[in-house]
């Protein structure tokens, strides 16, 4: 499966400051049964700073909590799968996993198995089940599942074509900071797709995406600054934009860069 499947961004337990007061303190009520300390006290075994990663003992943990129900243990289950960290790396057992995960309403592993059956990845390739799956996820606020749902939208495959529906995805998405998002909001609005016409809409999130690194939209702003649309005409700005662009492997980008006729 493509490297773009969803990953956590927002501030989760993996990010948490474990040290050794904070994960004994876990302990006990993760020996008492609590399914949400036996994930937290899993997740302590691979992020303690006061400890080596131990993925075995994390592995005791999650399933543990996973027996109960709990749903990112099921995700952190498949994860050690996928990558093969404290257990030998099984794909089947992973996509497993992840099912479980999302059958119990995590959003993360709906966005994942929607990944799944989009590029056809240990489900069989429907962009039907996709589409239910990105939409569960997308609704829960899920930022991956909401620009996938958009392009799904926009090009009409596994749910009927409309623009309309897409760019409100994809503003979903691109409002949450998604620069793929963001540029393909862009593209909407510097073409009138399901939303009214405005290059400087369109220039304003070609800036959001190109600022993150999102080369499609570094071109573009570039074009943007060159011709004047929807952005003040900036010479130098648009030759920035489009060698930064270039730089990424644009091609396009390369070759405007050279008939700009600007030194290297």
């Amino acid at each position: 499966m493509p490297d773009d499947k969803p990953k956590v961004d927002e501030e989760s337990p993996d990010d948490l400051p474990w040290d050794h007061e904070y994960f004994n303190r876990h302990l006990e009520v993760a020996e008492s049964g609590d399914a949400e300390a036996q994930y937290l006290f899993g997740v302590a075994h691979t992020n303690c700073l006061d400890f080596e990663p131990d993925y075995v003992e994390a592995i005791k943990w999650w399933r543990n909590a996973a027996a109960q129900h709990h749903a990112e243990s099921h995700y952190k289950l498949g994860e050690c799968y996928e990558h093969g960290r404290g257990v030998p790396l099984d794909k089947v057992a992973a996509a497993n996993w992840y099912r479980g995960a999302a059958e119990l309403g995590y959003a993360l592993a709906q966005a994942e198995r929607g990944m799944r059956f989009l590029y056809g990845d240990e489900e069989p390739q429907d962009y039907m089940e996709a589409a239910i799956w990105f939409c569960k996820a997308a609704e829960q606020g899920e930022h991956h599942a909401q620009f996938q749902l958009g392009l799904l939208y926009r090009r009409g495959t596994g749910v009927p074509s409309d623009n309309v529906e897409a760019a409100a995805w994809f503003r979903k998405s691109a409002d949450q900071g998604n620069p793929e998002a963001q540029y393909h909001l862009g593209l909407m609005y510097a073409k009138g797709c399901g939303v009214t016409q405005d290059d400087t809409q369109a220039a304003a999130w070609f800036l959001k995406a190109a600022e993150q690194g999102q080369v499609d939209s570094e071109f573009a702003i570039g074009l943007m600054y060159e011709s004047g649309r929807g952005v003040p005409q900036d010479k130098d700005k648009s030759v920035e934009w489009i060698r930064r662009a270039a730089e990424h492997g644009e091609e396009m980008a390369h070759e405007k860069h050279q008939a700009m006729g600007v030194d290297e």
